[in-house]
């Protein structure tokens, strides 16, 4: 990936277009597009670094730039998974409405929902932006009645720890709402322009890939 392509979203540069920025690590050549630049806060102290470039750690602000950046990349990524997407847009607003409230600070990774809508890497990337981790912690025992299971003491989590970066967590909260509207949309648009597309049955078809994924992935979780 190099000067001629926006490695956030893979639009390809031309000659002549405007409002493209540099990476501003040294010999780097990755660029992002003008619609990143203009719809997206990309820039630390008036400095972009690509996620590539972050992962360097040469400095705290190339760090911090490309992991900003790297979020705003798996944002457009998570179109692709309609759960997962709506699962982290709640997981922020709970951030959001409650900073100190610590249940809304750990996953647990022995959850099966939790395990499959977020043990993914677009995910993660956001998560991890925001300052969770994965880590281990205590088991809080729960007993069930008559039934003994020798359970291990630590669990695997993605924690939250110190305080919540409030501005970032807004930020993210701002892409993911544009892009869920957006896609929204068009969904509405492409549902009433089908006419109520049915079946065999009389059953109404999904209209679209994400929605086909999304009705066979809550299926097999009722499953």
């Amino acid at each position: 990936m190099g000067d001629d392509e926006c490695c956030l979203c893979g639009a390809e540069w031309s000659e002549g277009q405007q409002g493209w920025i540099l990476c501003d690590s040294h010999a780097c050549e990755n660029t992002v597009c003008r619609k990143c630049t203009t719809t997206l806060s990309l820039l630390v102290s008036d400095q972009f670094y690509c996620p590539i470039c972050s992962g360097s750690g040469e400095s705290a602000a190339a760090t911090l730039g490309g992991a900003v950046s790297t979020a705003v990349a798996a944002c457009l990524e998570l179109e692709k998974l309609p759960l997962s997407f709506s699962t982290v847009q709640k997981i922020l607003t709970n951030l959001q409405l409650h900073p100190d409230e610590q249940k809304y600070r750990k996953l647990r990774l022995e959850n099966k929902s939790v395990k499959e809508l977020c043990d993914l890497e677009p995910v993660l990337n956001i998560l991890t932006s925001v300052g969770f981790i994965r880590t281990h912690c205590a088991r809080q025992s729960k007993k069930k009645k008559n039934v003994d299971i020798d359970l291990p003491p630590t669990e695997e989590v993605l924690l939250l720890e110190g305080p919540v970066p409030t501005e970032q967590v807004n930020e993210l909260l701002q892409i993911l709402n544009g892009l869920s509207s957006g896609d929204g949309t068009e969904k509405k648009d492409s549902k009433s322009s089908a006419g109520k597309e049915e079946d065999t049955n009389g059953k109404r078809k999904p209209t679209d890939a994400s929605e086909v994924e999304s009705n066979k992935k809550q299926k097999a979780d009722e499953e």
